[in-house]
Order: structure tokens, then sequence, then C-alpha cells
């Protein structure tokens, strides 16, 4: 995700967090990309890669409308496999020069079915920086780490 301007190198597309993960032998990974720093946009689309054998190379599975993602998650509960994504910031407007938005923005759970993400759930968050699953007997929780509102960097985190 390079571009070359001038002779010089430039990243243009910031990604936070790559997941592995492998279903059914199958490797997949999921790109959390954050900041598009040529659109100057954090409103972009996350990407799901599977690895093909055949080619050795990753392809692109699907893409996923993310707002400034800055954490993907791996779960498996039994044999069913789920990928938590975490988005920081939703842009709201343009006002001059100034991009406006809000640290108050919906976090995504998907469940992998046929090849695919499929979101099933969406949670509040405030520019999350973490997410973890942990068990507690028989149940299995997501801890999703919050960093902050807008104006504070003490927030509670969600569970």
């Amino acid at each position: 995700m390079w571009r070359q301007s001038s002779n010089k190198w430039l990243l243009w597309k910031t990604v936070k967090k790559m997941e592995h993960f492998a279903v059914n032998g199958t490797g997949y990974i999921m790109a959390a990309i954050n900041f598009d720093a040529q659109l100057e946009s954090y409103r972009l689309e996350s990407i799901l890669y599977k690895w093909d054998e055949s080619s050795e190379s990753l392809v692109e599975v699907q893409r996923i409308m993310t707002d400034g993602a800055t954490f993907c998650k791996h779960v498996q509960y039994g044999n069913q496999h789920y990928v938590f994504i975490a988005n920081e910031y939703k842009e709201i407007e343009i006002v001059g020069d100034e991009m406006v938005g809000t640290y108050l923005k919906d976090s995504d759970l998907y469940w992998f079915t046929a090849g695919r993400l499929q979101k099933v759930e969406s949670f509040a968050t405030q520019s999350p920086t973490s997410v973890e699953e942990f068990a507690v007997g028989s149940m299995q929780y997501i801890v999703v780490g919050n960093r902050f509102d807008g104006v504070n960097s003490k927030v509670k985190s969600n569970v």
C-alpha cells in the first residue's frame, strides 16, 4: 500500500492491525485499515484476504466499510468463527480544512460463513485500541479497550 511520488515512497494507507486465522485449513488475514493520507479519510474499506495455495499469494476475498479501523480480532467458539473489527473515528463533515467527527463509533462483530464475513452485531465503542477474548467457566467474552471520547482519555471499556 505504497505509492511513489517525486522519487519518494509514501505510505498512503495506515493498516493498524492484521489478524491471521485459519478455517478448515485455509489461512485468512483481516487487515484493519485506519486512515488514507491520499484521500484524507478514515471512511475506508478494511480487507479480508485468503491464502491461495496454488499461486502462493494472498487473494482479496471481501471489503468491509469501516470508520478508522484500529483493531481486528478472530474469535472461535466451537466450530464457529467470528471477527471483531474495532472502529476508531467517524467523519461527520469537513469545516474549512478541518475534519470534524466523533470518537463514539460502533464496532462490529462478523460471523465467518461460506468464506465471507457477515455482520451479526454492533457495539458502541470510543476509539478502541485493543480487543481480547476470555472465558469464565463455559462463557466466552470479548473485551474492548476504549481509549478516548474526544475530550477525555479515561473512558470505560466494554465487555
